[in-house]
């Protein structure tokens, strides 16, 4: 699977909400849509701002590519984000605890990674480490770690961690043994709390 992930700074989040949902309605007649997500912002922790995260599902590379083909069906993102910044990813490290259950309001933490090449090892084990960890907690649902298919995208890595609540989220931090595992890496994080506010998943057409 291919992913498109953008982040997005806007004065109008109820705007911007609404021209992707009209731009989703477009992709997701398209051969190769899986599914789309937006999260809103609600908590900035660290470092960069940004109030949106959308992410789009593809079947495959090639799906993708027709779709950027389409000069109505981005209009979402800024002016020459698509074409500048090719933020396509694939997940490559993911965790889920067993019968936790995903709703829309649960807290999901996104962190985006500006690293080099050079650092993708060691903070691929950091966050492999922090999963292993936050499999073990109350709270926790999944995780996804999501690594850059091409040079151009803003970010080596983007993850995102679904948890029931911020309250449960924050309680790890009370323990030595996760501070321990991500103390080293803080700097590089852009850590924001969000909730999702737009999702949709193309139905299967029936035989």
């Amino acid at each position: 699977m291919i992913y498109r992930i953008d982040l997005l700074n806007t004065n109008q989040p109820f705007d911007t909400q609404k021209a992707w949902e009209k731009c989703i309605k477009k992709l997701e007649k398209l051969e190769g849509f899986i599914s789309a997500e937006l999260l809103k912002v609600y908590k900035n922790i660290n470092r960069s701002r940004y109030d949106l995260v959308s992410i789009i599902e593809w079947a495959s590379k090639n799906n993708y590519q027709s779709s950027i083909n389409n000069d109505e069906a981005y209009t979402f993102l800024p002016p020459s984000q698509l074409h500048e910044h090719n933020n396509i990813y694939q997940i490559i490290n993911s965790g889920t605890q067993a019968n936790a259950i995903q709703t829309q309001t649960n807290l999901v933490v996104t962190n985006p990674y500006r690293i080099s090449e050079q650092e993708s090892d060691i903070n691929a084990s950091m966050w492999d480490q922090s999963k292993e960890h936050m499999l073990e907690k109350q709270g926790f649902v999944n995780a996804h770690l999501y690594k850059r298919l091409d040079e151009t995208a803003q970010y080596y890595f983007f993850s995102r961690a679904n948890w029931q609540s911020e309250a449960l989220f924050m309680s790890q931090f009370e323990g030595k043994d996760f501070k321990e595992i991500i103390s080293k890496f803080e700097d590089t994080f852009s850590i924001c709390f969000s909730n999702s506010v737009a999702s949709t998943t193309k139905k299967e057409i029936p035989a």
